[in-house]
């Protein structure tokens, strides 16, 4: 029975790590405001998940969320009716999370209820799904259940604890126990260490990216050959890794205890860039078509330029307590934010701040043929162009003075006295924006 299980479950798998969307077409850039905010009840726990379009998440009051992040609603709401203890793992059809007395599986496209069965308490608890079946880890203890109905097909007993998610990987499991050990149980369910001489204990999470995996000590960061079984190379990083690491097509990128940001080449070890930031990280980190995004203690969402760590935009949440890591969604971030007043949290959803500022070199109000300049400068426009404007008390409409160009100063010098409009349309290829000042002109 244990080989028919194998076999079954290792045709097809989720890649056990972290997703995170490579938003390919992202069009994020600084500075950013809150388009909109959605009320959730309760305080979320820790993380953001995006599977399929869709962001799922949980409060610690036991309810669990689905929101479209396109048409920026809330599709379906669950309520557990107890604590919410872990983290929601989605799978392809379902959603697995424990609450302080039971563990629930949920429908993931409906929010309607599949099973759920008592379980006691604890926080220590690690999922993985593979085709119609799913891994659950706690305790001293792995099982593999049947995901339709919860029924248990097989039960591992080991000596210490599961200490991170379970690794699927052709012929076994893979898992870090509480000991700070890497464990590899075999098809007959043999239990054997996979990595042996690390001289440190292993803190980080496991991480595998196809077959290649990833963790760290608290000193060291690893990659590992699972196909040749032995290590590819190590590099020091002076702190533990929190959380998963996030990859893209060449590199990987981590945050260490030291509140330092590695970049790598994720085959080769090479440090490509890191990047020493003032706060700690407590969140998962993401990353959109250029940029790093970055949630920090002191309520800052912080982005770094992919290429080469250098900072390209700030976001201080106000009066709030920043508690979830940022998604990015093409043009969009969303994160969450906890209301200590309210005791509620709110889903931001926020988007770049698209504005032009007219400024005038002088005061209002002039002599006639005196010369005046006015400067525009834009945010949130790549490559925007200025067309200015003028239009006096005598004027139905405005006048073009300058047209359309790269360049966003006019100078002005007035003939007649009156009270005028100054205007100028900033523009690039998607957006539209435009501002204007009163300005009076005497003998």
């Amino acid at each position: 029975m244990k080989y028919l299980i194998f076999s079954l479950i290792l045709i097809t798998f989720v890649h056990c790590g972290i997703f995170v969307k490579n938003t390919d077409i992202s069009q994020i850039t600084f500075p950013l405001i809150v388009e909109k905010e959605i009320k959730i009840e309760g305080k979320i726990i820790d993380e953001l998940k995006e599977y399929s379009d869709r962001i799922y998440f949980a409060t610690q009051e036991g309810f669990l969320y689905c929101f479209d992040p396109v048409e920026k609603r809330i599709i379906w709401k669950f309520n557990a009716e107890e604590e919410t203890l872990t983290v929601p793992f989605i799978g392809k059809e379902y959603i697995y999370f424990v609450t302080k007395n039971s563990l629930f599986c949920i429908n993931r496209n409906t929010g309607k209820l599949k099973w759920k069965e008592k379980l006691s308490a604890t926080q220590n608890i690690y999922f993985s799904e593979v085709n119609g079946y799913f891994y659950m880890a706690f305790d001293k203890k792995i099982q593999f259940r049947r995901s339709e109905n919860g029924e248990v097909l097989k039960e591992y007993k080991i000596k210490s604890q599961v200490n991170s998610q379970i690794i699927i990987w052709e012929n076994g499991l893979i898992f870090l126990s509480r000991d700070g050990e890497i464990y590899f149980i075999e098809r007959n369910g043999n239990i054997k260490h996979l990595i042996k001489k690390i001289p440190e204990v292993i803190t980080s999470n496991l991480f595998r990216d196809e077959e290649y995996l990833y963790f760290g000590s608290n000193n060291y960061f690893y990659c590992y050959n699972l196909r040749k079984r032995k290590l590819k190379w190590k590099i020091r990083t002076g702190g533990s890794i929190i959380g998963f690491p996030v990859v893209d097509e060449k590199r990987i990128y981590f945050i260490c205890s030291n509140n330092v940001i590695f970049c790598m080449n994720k085959r080769g070890g090479d440090i490509l860039w890191w990047k020493s930031i003032p706060s700690r990280v407590p969140f998962q980190l993401s990353y959109g078509k250029n940029l790093l995004l970055v949630s920090t203690l002191e309520n800052e969402l912080l982005a770094f330029d992919k290429r080469d760590g250098k900072e390209i935009g700030k976001f201080k949440i106000l009066k709030k307590v920043l508690n979830t890591n940022p998604l990015p969604e093409i043009s969009e971030i969303f994160i969450g934010v906890f209301d200590p007043q309210t005791e509620h949290s709110k889903l931001f959803i926020l988007k770049k701040k698209i504005a032009v500022k007219l400024i005038a070199d002088k005061s209002s109000p002039q002599k006639i043929g005196e010369e005046i300049v006015f400067k525009a400068n834009a945010v949130g426009l790549n490559k925007p162009k200025f067309e200015f404007y003028i239009k006096s008390e005598e004027m139905n409409s405005f006048v073009v003075v300058q047209e359309l160009s790269f360049n966003n100063v006019f100078s002005w010098f007035p003939e007649k006295e009156g009270n005028y409009i100054i205007k100028v349309i900033a523009k690039d290829k998607e957006n539209k924006v435009e501002n204007s000042i009163n300005f009076s002109i005497k003998k």
